[in-house]
């Protein structure tokens, strides 16, 4: 979708400005838009992360920014206090489709079922690449459920436990060099990695079967050329003397 590419121009933009005001404003009035448009709820939550994370990495105003995360978590408790006295409860807002949905994950937690069980049948290498096509979909009846909505039951169904672990020294490779290369960066692959982290939980933004021009694989290059481009270090080697005379002063 475009919600994570919005995410992704929107740290950008935070990271690099325009040099023009106007211009700069006007992007993120897009961005934002696009962001808002796209209706991705687990794009929201990364955004809600990883801007005030980035705003916070840059102005160091650790003192305001601990203040407002505690005044939130305040707000936070005093609806949960006052809510129940207005009316408003818990347990009729999960009776509403937008509760259940809220519950539910969207109907996510029967796709996790099934990929759990389909893992159960061959815990070392999983279902297979042939999870989740066409005629798997057809058989199980779920023509929605074209993945597992979860990176990591995606490749525990597919591939069992063997494809886990790939999957977790892919993203320990990714954690090591996003933080090495946090200082250079300015924060940004701190940024980008929460998004990828996050996205994990209710997609599959490491799966590129959908071709190499989507939001995924563009935040992947993003995060790997970033890190690599601050993660290294430049090693000076002394120059050999050209002459004797250019020898004797060195020594």
């Amino acid at each position: 979708s475009m919600g994570p590419l919005a995410l992704v121009y929107l740290l950008l933009a935070m990271h690099q400005p325009f040099e023009r005001r106007w211009l700069q404003r006007l992007g993120l009035v897009i961005g934002v838009a696009v962001l808002v448009m796209a209706q991705s709820k687990t794009t929201w939550i990364a955004a809600a992360i990883t801007v005030p994370l980035l705003v916070l990495l840059r102005s160091r105003a650790w003192g305001p920014a601990a203040f407002s995360l505690l005044a939130a978590g305040v707000l936070v408790a005093l609806a949960m206090l006052l809510l129940p006295a207005m009316g408003v409860s818990v347990e009729e807002f999960l009776e509403t489709r937008q509760g259940h949905e809220a519950a539910t994950f969207t109907g996510r937690d029967l796709i996790w079922t099934l990929a759990v069980q389909e893992w159960t049948h061959n815990p070392l290498f999983g279902y297979g690449l042939t999870m989740w096509n066409d005629a798997y979909r057809m058989q199980i009846g779920l023509e929605h459920a074209i993945s597992a909505h979860n990176q990591f039951l995606q490749s525990l169904s597919m591939a069992g436990a063997m494809g886990l672990m790939g999957l977790l020294v892919y993203l320990g490779a990714l954690f090591f060099y996003a933080i090495k290369a946090r200082r250079g960066s300015r924060g940004l692959s701190v940024a980008l990695l929460i998004v990828v982290l996050v996205r994990c939980v209710t997609e599959t933004p490491l799966s590129l079967g959908a071709g190499f021009l989507t939001g995924a694989f563009v935040t992947q290059l993003l995060l790997f050329h970033i890190a690599l481009a601050h993660s290294h270090r430049v090693v000076r080697v002394a120059r050999p003397a050209t002459t004797l005379v250019t020898a004797w002063r060195a020594s």
